[in-house]
Protein backbone atom coordinates (compact mmCIF):
# COMPACT_ATOMS: atom_id res chain seq x y z
CA UNK A 1 0.00 0.00 0.00
CA UNK A 2 2.71 2.32 0.95
CA UNK A 3 4.67 1.41 -2.27
CA UNK A 4 1.69 2.08 -4.63
CA UNK A 5 1.05 5.87 -2.70
CA UNK A 6 4.64 6.59 -3.11
CA UNK A 7 4.43 5.41 -6.88
CA UNK A 8 1.25 7.74 -7.12
CA UNK A 9 3.10 10.78 -5.19
CA UNK A 10 6.05 10.13 -7.68
CA UNK A 11 4.32 10.39 -10.87
CA UNK A 12 2.04 13.35 -10.34
CA UNK A 13 5.25 14.74 -9.47
CA UNK A 14 6.57 14.14 -12.89
CA UNK A 15 3.76 15.31 -14.49
CA UNK A 16 3.65 18.42 -13.20
CA UNK A 17 7.03 18.98 -13.52
CA UNK A 18 6.29 18.21 -17.53
CA UNK A 19 3.70 20.41 -17.41
CA UNK A 20 6.04 23.53 -16.18
CA UNK A 21 8.63 22.68 -18.64
CA UNK A 22 6.00 22.58 -21.55
CA UNK A 23 4.79 26.20 -20.39
CA UNK A 24 8.41 27.69 -20.45
CA UNK A 25 9.46 26.01 -23.39
CA UNK A 26 10.29 28.47 -26.63
CA UNK A 27 7.71 28.33 -29.07
CA UNK A 28 8.90 26.32 -32.35
CA UNK A 29 10.13 28.45 -35.07
CA UNK A 30 10.22 28.59 -38.78
CA UNK A 31 13.44 27.29 -40.47
CA UNK A 32 12.69 29.40 -43.40
CA UNK A 33 11.85 33.10 -41.05
CA UNK A 34 14.06 31.51 -38.06
CA UNK A 35 13.58 34.40 -35.52
CA UNK A 36 12.44 36.96 -37.78
CA UNK A 37 8.78 37.53 -37.27
CA UNK A 38 6.72 40.58 -38.91
CA UNK A 39 3.07 41.74 -39.42
CA UNK A 40 1.14 42.20 -41.23
CA UNK A 41 2.68 40.05 -44.59
CA UNK A 42 1.04 42.00 -47.63
CA UNK A 43 -0.88 45.55 -48.18
CA UNK A 44 -3.30 46.35 -50.92
CA UNK A 45 -3.60 50.06 -51.65
CA UNK A 46 -6.50 49.50 -54.25
CA UNK A 47 -6.97 52.31 -56.88
CA UNK A 48 -4.59 54.99 -57.06
CA UNK A 49 -4.29 57.90 -59.93
CA UNK A 50 -1.45 59.04 -61.38
CA UNK A 51 0.30 61.17 -59.33
CA UNK A 52 -0.74 60.15 -55.71
CA UNK A 53 0.97 59.31 -52.59
CA UNK A 54 -0.40 56.37 -49.73
CA UNK A 55 1.20 54.99 -47.21
CA UNK A 56 1.31 51.44 -45.49
CA UNK A 57 3.29 50.46 -42.31
CA UNK A 58 4.05 46.92 -41.06
CA UNK A 59 6.32 45.35 -37.61
CA UNK A 60 9.28 43.47 -37.24
CA UNK A 61 11.00 41.95 -34.31
CA UNK A 62 12.48 38.85 -32.96
CA UNK A 63 10.28 36.25 -32.05
CA UNK A 64 11.81 35.28 -29.10
CA UNK A 65 14.79 37.57 -27.53
CA UNK A 66 15.94 34.65 -25.60
CA UNK A 67 17.53 33.46 -29.05
CA UNK A 68 19.65 36.49 -29.19
CA UNK A 69 18.88 40.27 -31.61
CA UNK A 70 17.69 40.41 -34.71
CA UNK A 71 19.73 42.44 -37.17
CA UNK A 72 17.35 43.06 -40.17
CA UNK A 73 17.41 45.09 -43.58
CA UNK A 74 14.69 45.82 -45.85
CA UNK A 75 15.60 45.61 -49.57
CA UNK A 76 13.49 47.23 -52.23
CA UNK A 77 14.85 48.32 -55.86
CA UNK A 78 11.76 49.64 -56.99
CA UNK A 79 10.95 53.27 -58.39
CA UNK A 80 7.53 53.84 -57.04
CA UNK A 81 8.58 52.38 -53.75
CA UNK A 82 10.07 54.08 -50.56
CA UNK A 83 10.74 52.38 -47.46
CA UNK A 84 11.46 53.85 -43.72
CA UNK A 85 13.50 52.90 -41.96
CA UNK A 86 15.32 50.40 -44.21
CA UNK A 87 17.42 48.39 -41.33
CA UNK A 88 16.95 48.25 -37.29
CA UNK A 89 17.88 45.98 -34.52
CA UNK A 90 15.72 44.03 -32.05
CA UNK A 91 15.58 41.88 -28.59
CA UNK A 92 12.28 41.46 -29.19
CA UNK A 93 10.56 44.75 -29.29
CA UNK A 94 8.66 45.70 -32.29
CA UNK A 95 9.82 48.08 -34.77
CA UNK A 96 7.36 50.00 -37.43
CA UNK A 97 8.48 50.14 -40.76
CA UNK A 98 6.51 52.75 -43.57
CA UNK A 99 6.32 51.80 -47.05
CA UNK A 100 5.28 54.69 -48.92
CA UNK A 101 4.22 54.25 -53.02
CA UNK A 102 4.11 56.68 -55.33
CA UNK A 103 2.54 56.58 -58.30
CA UNK A 104 3.79 59.53 -60.52
CA UNK A 105 4.82 58.79 -63.96
CA UNK A 106 2.92 54.79 -63.99
CA UNK A 107 0.92 54.45 -66.42
CA UNK A 108 -2.77 52.51 -65.88
CA UNK A 109 -2.43 48.97 -64.77
CA UNK A 110 -1.66 46.03 -61.85
CA UNK A 111 1.71 46.94 -60.24
CA UNK A 112 3.28 44.69 -57.51
CA UNK A 113 6.08 43.82 -55.68
CA UNK A 114 7.96 42.20 -53.05
CA UNK A 115 10.44 44.00 -50.40
CA UNK A 116 12.85 41.31 -49.36
CA UNK A 117 13.28 41.39 -45.85
CA UNK A 118 16.82 40.20 -44.69
CA UNK A 119 18.06 39.16 -41.17
CA UNK A 120 20.64 37.23 -39.17
CA UNK A 121 18.11 34.49 -38.41
CA UNK A 122 15.96 34.32 -41.54
CA UNK A 123 14.46 35.77 -44.59
CA UNK A 124 10.56 36.88 -45.29
CA UNK A 125 8.93 39.12 -48.05
CA UNK A 126 6.70 42.15 -47.21
CA UNK A 127 3.95 42.26 -50.82
CA UNK A 128 2.50 45.51 -51.79
CA UNK A 129 0.21 45.72 -54.60
CA UNK A 130 -1.86 48.87 -56.41
CA UNK A 131 -4.05 49.37 -59.20
CA UNK A 132 -3.06 52.44 -61.23
CA UNK A 133 -6.11 53.97 -63.29
CA UNK A 134 -6.53 57.39 -64.23
CA UNK A 135 -10.25 57.61 -63.27
CA UNK A 136 -9.90 56.98 -59.85
CA UNK A 137 -8.99 60.62 -58.82
CA UNK A 138 -10.69 62.37 -56.63
CA UNK A 139 -13.72 64.09 -57.55
CA UNK A 140 -13.58 67.36 -56.99
CA UNK A 141 -16.98 69.08 -55.09
CA UNK A 142 -18.15 72.17 -54.42
CA UNK A 143 -21.24 74.12 -52.92
CA UNK A 144 -22.36 76.71 -54.82
CA UNK A 145 -25.62 77.22 -52.82
CA UNK A 146 -25.85 78.86 -50.59
CA UNK A 147 -22.53 81.53 -51.28
CA UNK A 148 -20.44 82.30 -47.99
CA UNK A 149 -21.33 84.63 -46.09
CA UNK A 150 -25.08 85.48 -47.82
CA UNK A 151 -28.65 85.54 -46.07
CA UNK A 152 -31.19 83.76 -47.63
CA UNK A 153 -34.83 84.19 -47.16
CA UNK A 154 -37.25 81.32 -48.34
CA UNK A 155 -34.31 80.14 -51.11
CA UNK A 156 -33.50 83.12 -52.09
CA UNK A 157 -30.62 84.81 -52.26
CA UNK A 158 -30.92 88.08 -50.61
CA UNK A 159 -27.92 90.40 -48.98
CA UNK A 160 -24.03 89.59 -47.72
CA UNK A 161 -23.27 90.01 -44.25
CA UNK A 162 -20.05 87.34 -43.74
CA UNK A 163 -21.89 84.77 -42.35
CA UNK A 164 -24.06 82.40 -44.48
CA UNK A 165 -27.80 82.53 -43.03
CA UNK A 166 -30.61 80.53 -44.14
CA UNK A 167 -33.86 81.64 -42.70
CA UNK A 168 -36.55 79.09 -43.94
CA UNK A 169 -36.25 76.30 -46.80
CA UNK A 170 -33.41 76.47 -48.63
CA UNK A 171 -31.76 74.51 -51.54
CA UNK A 172 -28.23 72.99 -51.11
CA UNK A 173 -26.97 73.18 -54.60
CA UNK A 174 -23.49 70.73 -55.14
CA UNK A 175 -21.41 71.03 -58.19
CA UNK A 176 -19.15 67.54 -59.16
CA UNK A 177 -16.67 68.30 -61.44
CA UNK A 178 -14.28 66.26 -63.80
CA UNK A 179 -15.62 62.78 -65.00
CA UNK A 180 -18.92 62.58 -64.13
CA UNK A 181 -19.51 58.95 -64.92
CA UNK A 182 -17.11 58.39 -62.14
CA UNK A 183 -19.08 59.46 -59.85
CA UNK A 184 -21.25 56.80 -57.52
CA UNK A 185 -22.87 59.07 -54.79
CA UNK A 186 -22.72 62.33 -53.44
CA UNK A 187 -24.04 62.56 -49.35
CA UNK A 188 -25.23 65.73 -47.67
CA UNK A 189 -24.24 65.90 -43.53
CA UNK A 190 -25.34 68.46 -40.99
CA UNK A 191 -23.15 68.61 -37.97
CA UNK A 192 -21.54 64.96 -39.12
CA UNK A 193 -25.53 63.57 -39.36
CA UNK A 194 -25.98 62.06 -42.78
CA UNK A 195 -29.22 63.59 -44.38
CA UNK A 196 -29.23 62.11 -47.43
CA UNK A 197 -27.83 60.88 -50.63
CA UNK A 198 -27.62 61.46 -54.31
CA UNK A 199 -26.49 59.12 -57.22
CA UNK A 200 -26.84 61.14 -60.26
CA UNK A 201 -27.13 65.25 -61.00
CA UNK A 202 -28.59 67.47 -60.21
CA UNK A 203 -26.59 67.18 -57.05
CA UNK A 204 -29.44 69.66 -55.04
CA UNK A 205 -31.11 68.88 -51.63
CA UNK A 206 -33.98 70.86 -50.00
CA UNK A 207 -33.33 71.41 -46.30
CA UNK A 208 -36.90 72.25 -45.30
CA UNK A 209 -36.65 70.86 -41.52
CA UNK A 210 -36.94 73.51 -38.89
CA UNK A 211 -33.92 74.45 -36.66
CA UNK A 212 -32.46 77.52 -35.08
CA UNK A 213 -28.51 76.85 -34.41
CA UNK A 214 -25.81 76.81 -36.38
CA UNK A 215 -24.72 73.91 -38.82
CA UNK A 216 -21.91 72.34 -40.26
CA UNK A 217 -22.90 71.48 -43.74
CA UNK A 218 -20.97 69.21 -45.53
CA UNK A 219 -21.25 67.26 -48.92
CA UNK A 220 -18.83 64.68 -49.96
CA UNK A 221 -18.61 62.72 -52.93
CA UNK A 222 -17.49 59.46 -54.09
CA UNK A 223 -16.47 57.84 -57.11
CA UNK A 224 -16.59 53.88 -57.87
CA UNK A 225 -13.34 53.55 -56.47
CA UNK A 226 -14.38 54.62 -52.93
CA UNK A 227 -12.19 57.67 -53.58
CA UNK A 228 -14.09 60.71 -51.79
CA UNK A 229 -13.79 65.05 -51.42
CA UNK A 230 -15.41 66.78 -49.77
CA UNK A 231 -16.62 70.93 -49.10
CA UNK A 232 -18.38 72.42 -45.90
CA UNK A 233 -19.49 75.53 -44.64
CA UNK A 234 -20.72 76.82 -41.34
CA UNK A 235 -24.63 77.89 -41.79
CA UNK A 236 -27.09 79.67 -39.10
CA UNK A 237 -30.54 77.84 -39.67
CA UNK A 238 -33.56 80.02 -39.06
CA UNK A 239 -36.92 78.31 -39.26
Amino acid sequence: MIKMRKAYIVAVVILMVSVMYQAVTVPSISSEKGNLCYSPESHDFGYMAPGEKASTEFEVWACCGCQGGLYFDIIENCSWIDVSPTSGYSMGEKITITVTVDTTGLSDGLYEYSLRISSNSGVGFFDVRVNVSKDAAVPPIEIEKPKKGWVYINDNEKFKTGLTVAIGKLTVEVNVSGNESNIEKVNFYLNNKHVSTLTAPPYTWVWSKPGFMLYRLKVEACNKFNKTSSDQMMILKIL
